[in-house]
């Protein structure tokens, strides 16, 4: 099993680090098409950064052929999925639900976390 965990500050300059190190890690690990884990990274991360609380981090596990991405906040407020109407809060859950296998959210000792899973396919693209 491969895992790497890091933080990150809570701006917006830090999605695009958690992408590249969420990409070069499911890399590592096999996973090659990396598009909509990074898409469903940044989401995730701006989430947090937008409606979590510090410290942010995100783990990302892979083992058996598949990758998983959590990102961790301080905030015990879970998240809810956008149901339609005015606003767009929530809206990020609907294109992580749309384009990724599986995710779900798990309270912590410290908080939440918000994850997803990605599968190795044929060729190495992400499964469905």
């Amino acid at each position: 099993m491969t895992t790497r965990r890091f933080t990150i500050e809570a701006r917006p300059e830090s999605v695009r680090e958690a992408r590249m190190v969420v990409r070069e890690t499911l890399r590592y690990c096999g996973i090659t098409d990396t598009d909509l884990a990074e898409l469903a990274t940044s989401e995730l991360v701006s989430n947090a950064i937008e409606h979590g609380e510090e410290p942010v981090s995100v783990v990302v596990r892979c083992a058996g052929g598949m990758g998983r991405v959590e990102v961790h906040d301080a905030s015990p407020d879970l998240p809810r999925r956008w149901q339609g109407g005015e606003g767009r809060a929530g809206t990020g859950l609907v294109i992580v639900d749309a384009f990724t296998p599986s995710w779900g959210v798990e309270p912590t000792p410290a908080g939440k976390a918000v994850w997803f899973q990605v599968a190795t396919g044929p060729g190495g693209s992400l499964g469905t």
